[in-house]
């Protein structure tokens, strides 16, 4: 029938099929495409990414292809971000500054001789 071997390479995933050729009309005719390898593998619960090689095999005549390779993408494995704690800021006072009496900002102005006018 058919032998399905499945290999884990670096990042990739290597799949490997034989096929049995047909020698009675009674025997089944397979035909193996990468749509099947891949329903295979979610069975198997292999995740991968994406397909670098593929091909199609059947046992249909006597030169079809019996064996074949597919080559998939494995997933990498990316490192968990660790949650760094909050960090709340606290409100800084500036310095406070002396405010001048009138009679300080009279002379800063120069007006410590003008006269006072009601209001």
């Amino acid at each position: 029938m058919k032998e399905i071997s499945i290999n884990k390479v670096n990042d990739e995933l290597i799949v490997d099929v034989k096929l049995t050729a047909r020698s009675l009309a009674s025997d089944p005719m397979i035909n193996i495409t990468t749509t099947n390898i891949i329903s295979h593998l979610k069975e198997e619960n292999i995740a991968f990414t994406k397909v670098k090689k593929e091909t199609k095999l059947n046992n249909y005549s006597q030169n079809s292809i019996l064996e074949g390779q597919w080559i998939f993408k494995l997933p990498v494995k990316k490192p968990k971000k660790v949650a760094k704690p909050k960090t709340t800021t606290t409100r800084r006072r500036s310095a406070t500054t002396k405010v001048a009496t009138t009679e300080e900002a009279r002379q800063l102005l120069g007006t410590e001789n003008m006269e006072r006018v009601p209001t």
